[in-house]
């Protein structure tokens, strides 16, 4: 995978790339990590009582389970639709603060309500309703003579350190279509929320997949159609 610093020439010479860049970080990231939150924890189908009951009691049994069907999904997508509208009016007016709350009770709800054959129902009747590409971002191998692609860039990590006068220094991983990477340095404004909810998802597997597979190719569909 190829991954270059903040003082790649590529960076500066884009402003595009920071137009968008800035634009992803401290608008919709957060933003859209908390609206999908929010739509999968209505639509997932909640675990039977008693499903609840064995996984928090285990069974000594040693009888084979029955694989488990995709649940289905009878949303139609215009529903969808009208409640990522609905959803998008209440997120807009909420604070950082108030998100990343918010961020931490619905990665509760789907941690403990929903297993990752039920998110993955759901989450594919939400790509199918918004027109995404769930395999996106997905990890891939990249290809040696392509160089990091600005246009498709999207927001994989947010890290940071701590210099001798006590300031956080934030850093931006930023991933292409193509599987490159390339880490640029952000503001304290933009990169504290931000961190915050990095470090949220990396403790909710199934959150981070919701990130990946959702929240990333609709943030760039999102910058496509805007430009």
């Amino acid at each position: 995978m190829t991954s270059t610093r903040r003082d790649n020439p590529l960076t500066n010479r884009s402003s595009g790339f920071w137009r968008r860049h800035r634009y992803a970080v401290m608008t919709s990231v957060l933003f859209h990590v908390l609206l999908l939150a929010t739509l999968l924890s209505w639509y997932l189908p909640k675990k039977p009582a008693a499903e609840t009951a064995a996984v928090s009691s285990p069974s000594t049994s040693t009888k084979p389970q029955t694989p488990k069907k995709l649940p289905e999904i009878n949303v139609p997508a215009a529903q969808i639709q009208a409640s990522v509208e609905s959803q998008i009016e209440s997120v807009a007016t909420k604070s950082d603060l108030v998100k990343l709350k918010e961020l931490d009770q619905n990665f509760k709800r789907l941690d403990n309500n929903s297993d990752e054959q039920s998110t993955n129902a759901v989450a594919n009747a939400v790509a199918e309703s918004m027109g995404l590409d769930r395999q996106q971002y997905q990890a891939k191998p990249t290809s040696p003579g392509l160089s990091f692609n600005p246009s498709t860039a999207q927001l994989k990590d947010v890290s940071r350190t701590q210099n001798d006068a006590g300031e956080f220094q934030y850093e931006a991983l930023m991933v292409d279509s193509n599987g490159n990477e390339q880490t640029v340095a952000i503001s304290e404004v933009e990169g504290q929320p931000a961190y915050e909810m990095f470090e949220k998802l990396k403790n909710y597997p199934m959150a981070q997949g919701i990130y990946q597979q959702l929240v990333m190719p609709m943030l760039q569909k999102m910058l496509e159609e805007k430009e």
